[in-house]
């Protein structure tokens, strides 16, 4: 006899050298050779696995909601500033996935049963109303049938799983995950049990749940980090993939970056999304342009009468390379005063700049 720790109890598992037993369908006690799996049991009940169950699902690749941002289900993270536009992100996903869209924002968006649901904390109903009017106004009303919406996060894991026990949904949008967080934020062992409850909801119904979540004060300053998250490091520990939005530098332009997800290369990951957001409809699309994150500073304006002289003073004078040229301008200032190596290459040759030096990283 083996017990196995499940987290809230313990499961007794009894062996047999020869045979293991189960009840069939009609009550019939039958015997199986011994490393049958039980026809019973379904991916999200299953305890125990071996070797051979995993591999015999044949799964090249995890799999994807939004390919290759977001895993088709568990837990995931949408974080940034106060007004830069999260919600309207999120909720625009959740109507690409109540109407049944192909793509979502150029990449691939894996819709099975085309259902999305929003918990929705921070506004109301008239609240939603008048900005779903923006943001789908256009459709026939009919589409939005399996798009759903939460404003009281009472008893709110109960809920969402007796919605899913109902019907199926690709996604499930806490919005604001810290208002349905009843606890310190900063307590490990609290979180963990929190998210561990939402995980086994997400796994069971076979649903993506995603936490929107507000960044530490002044994070914008600096280079996007997962270690940004306001509160515990159980947060990012817990979630499987992790997004940043962020202001850009001229007025409507967002960067969306990749924060943590394990099935994509850091190379896919070290460059962030650069998104346009309509003023008129609140959606975003993407301009097909992407942005490193190594050092940028996409929210701060620089003075491009003060630092692009500094810069092709060294580039053209001493023929410095923009990587050399911008860490001397750092080691006279600082790091957060001085513009990134993207802005000071944009604006180098509008500016004048002569310099023939290719040295560039």
């Amino acid at each position: 006899m083996e017990t196995y720790n499940t987290g809230k109890s313990y499961r007794v598992v009894k062996k047999n050298t020869a045979y293991n037993r189960h009840t069939n369908e009609s009550g019939k006690t039958t015997q199986e050779n011994e490393g049958k799996e039980q026809s019973s049991a379904s991916t999200e009940s299953r305890v125990v696995y071996t070797g051979k169950d995993l591999l015999d699902m044949n799964i090249k690749e995890i799999p994807k909601l939004w390919d290759p941002l977001l895993q088709q289900k568990g837990l995931a993270g949408l974080t940034g500033s106060s007004d830069c536009g999260k919600s309207i992100l999120l909720r625009q996903l959740a109507i690409a996935i109540a109407t049944k869209q192909k793509t979502f924002l150029g990449y691939p968006l894996n819709v099975r049963f085309g259902r999305a649901i929003c918990i929705c904390s921070e506004d109301d109903a008239p609240g939603i109303a008048a900005l779903l009017n923006k943001q789908a106004g256009h459709l026939e009303r009919d589409c939005l049938k399996n798009l759903h919406f939460i404003f009281d996060c009472e008893n709110l894991s109960e809920r969402i799983n007796k919605l899913l026990s109902i019907k199926k949904a690709d996604l499930v949008v806490l919005d604001v995950w810290s208002d349905t967080f009843t606890g310190n934020p900063n307590n490990w062992a609290e979180v963990r049990n929190n998210l561990a409850r939402l995980k086994r909801i997400a796994d069971v119904h076979g649903c993506l749940i995603v936490l929107l979540h507000h960044t530490v004060k002044n994070s914008e300053k600096q280079a996007p980090d997962k270690s940004k998250l306001n509160g515990s490091q159980a947060i990012e520990a817990k979630l499987r993939s992790l997004l940043e939005l962020r202001n850009g530098a001229v007025e409507n332009e967002r960067i969306l970056y990749v924060l943590k997800n394990n099935s994509m290369s850091n190379k896919e990951k070290s460059n962030g999304l650069v998104l346009e957001l309509n003023s008129q409809s609140l959606n975003f699309s993407f301009t097909g342009k992407k942005l490193s994150k190594s050092g940028e500073n996409n929210n701060k304006t620089y003075d491009i009468n003060i630092w692009m002289p500094l810069m092709i003073a060294l580039r053209d004078e001493e023929g410095l390379s923009f990587e050399n040229a911008r860490k001397k301008l750092v080691e006279k200032h600082t790091e957060e005063e001085v513009p990134g190596l993207t802005w000071f290459k944009n604006n180098y040759k509008s500016f004048g700049g002569q310099s023939s030096t290719t040295e560039e990283s």
